[in-house]
């Protein structure tokens, strides 16, 4: 009896032991920075709309004054738009005008998509960190739903629809509740850009919305946070040749890139191929490190990395040769977000795609070349542009209207939007992986034609597709797109 006594308290303790460790753990998680310490979890309000100071991520939107919002390539190299953490979606007016309105007393975003595509407004993962569970609430009005068939919705995987059942298909208020789960918040990473899309299409998806006009009066995001962001672990970076690597850091939301101390680029993969990089100088030492970047309301950004240093030489631009009539040419040819190698019988190049992060698909990355049309001679005078094209690997295949040109005066560097502008678009219809003769007609007397005045002229022929295919790993696609084009022939007037 004594002895079944003192086995009882024994057991007793260890039992009470147990559930005191239970309790312990109870309202923890693992903190998602791949850190080993248990963090607590705390219901968090992320951001408000309505409220700049509100949420954990701060904002200036309730001090905007009422009027026209400047954006896109409107705004001065380096500024960040005025709506920030919230990004317009689109280049500028082109694409999506955003205008700053007092309603019942607060500033609300008013947005007109004027693009085919899905315009409007992003809120970025890399500024949200949405998580599984999170709280979604957009209160906002159809002011008008514009041309038959419209609507708007929040996309959450940008470049690959999917409105999840919210959407609004007539003028009037509309609240959305949307709460996300594991699927969404994989969905909305695996977007080019990552976030979720309030945006604004046409019949069908993909026509210009004429017309509408939507009021965002409140954007409010809730969910659970640590309360103690992880800090990441620093990456450890190798340099082969020109490629700078390093291991993935779980927790990341993306990788910054710098040159002695300053901050260059921001990737989602494990890479950069410094040598092909614009953004690193060219005829330039650079001593470079690698941050892990947070994912906000959960990690920190990491300590930098080990440096090591790379000399870019001098920019090598590539000629190959055209003709302008029956005279040959040779013209220089260079690529933005890419890379271009000339074709072994120097008649044409091959363009591929880089493949590093957001914004390396449909009209953000082509090859550029200059061509000195016959004195006193304009786009006007161009009857005809004959060329092949060969598609390698990527997004190659039926593309209707895909394939576009774009004219300017000077050289081209962001991201290129001319549809049917300077001549009709094309279309592969077939796989895209055979030799097709294309042959762009210039409309003459255009007043987008007649407008070009200079003899030395620019040129985009580009694939308005996707920066590759298969299926994305951390973000990336494993075939960046990839294709040729040969035999340019310019048929003067």
């Amino acid at each position: 009896m004594v002895l079944e006594e003192k086995a009882m308290k024994k057991y007793t303790w260890l039992v009470a032991l147990v559930i005191a460790l239970s309790f312990v753990a109870v309202g923890c998680d693992t903190g998602g920075g791949g850190g080993k310490d248990k963090v607590t979890l705390v219901d968090t309000v992320v951001f408000d709309l309505q409220d700049s100071a509100a949420g954990t991520v701060t904002h200036g939107i309730q001090a905007l004054p009422e009027g026209k919002v400047t954006i896109g390539n409107d705004l001065p190299a380096g500024t960040s738009s005025a709506i920030k953490p919230l990004v317009e979606a689109g280049e500028g007016d082109n694409h999506v005008i955003i205008t700053a309105v007092k309603k019942d007393d607060k500033i609300a975003l008013q947005y007109e998509a004027t693009a085919n595509w899905g315009a409007g407004i992003d809120l970025p993962h890399a500024a949200f960190g949405f998580s599984n569970g999170d709280k979604i609430t957009i209160i906002g009005e159809v002011l008008d739903i514009g041309a038959a068939d419209s609507y708007i919705q929040p996309n959450f995987r940008v470049g690959n629809e999917d409105g999840h059942g919210f959407k609004e298909t007539a003028a009037g208020p509309f609240k959305w509740d949307i709460t996300l789960d594991a699927t969404m918040v994989g969905e909305i990473k695996a977007g080019s850009p990552s976030a979720i899309r309030i945006d604004g299409r046409g019949a069908g998806g993909n026509t210009v919305p004429t017309g509408q006009k939507v009021l965002i009066t409140q954007i409010r995001i809730e969910g659970k946070r640590p309360s103690k962001l992880t800090e990441l672990k620093a990456p450890t970076i190798a340099l082969a040749g020109s490629v700078v690597s390093w291991e993935a850091i779980e927790g990341s939301s993306g990788y910054k890139v710098l040159s002695s101390g300053t901050e260059k680029i921001t990737v989602k993969g494990t890479s950069i191929d410094l040598a092909t990089a614009n953004e690193f100088e060219y005829a330039t030492s650079h001593t470079v490190t690698v941050i892990a970047a947070g994912t906000v309301g959960s990690t920190s950004d990491s300590k930098p990395s080990n440096a090591v240093t790379y000399d870019k030489p001098a920019k090598q631009i590539i000629g190959f040769k055209l003709k302008i009539g029956t005279t040959e040419q040779t013209v220089e040819v260079d690529a933005v977000k890419g890379t271009v190698t000339l074709l072994e019988d120097g008649n044409g190049f091959t363009f591929k795609n880089a493949v590093t992060g957001d914004n390396d698909n449909y009209g953000n990355a082509f090859a550029t070349f200059a061509v000195d049309l016959p004195t006193g001679k304009t786009l006007n005078d161009v009857d005809t542009i004959d060329w092949t094209w060969k598609g390698i690997d990527g997004d190659i295949g039926y593309k209707t209207g895909g394939i576009r040109l774009n004219v300017g005066e000077s050289a081209f560097t962001g991201y290129q939007s001319a549809s049917n502008k300077f001549a009709p678009d094309l279309s592969i219809s077939a796989a895209g992986n055979i030799e097709l003769d294309f042959q762009f007609v210039i409309k003459t007397d255009d007043a987008a034609v007649t407008a070009l005045t200079a003899s030395k002229l620019y040129f985009v022929i580009y694939l308005h597709g996707d920066a590759g295919s298969g299926t994305k790993v951390d973000g990336l696609f494993p075939n960046a797109t990839e294709y040729s084009i040969y035999d340019i022939v310019f048929t003067m007037k």
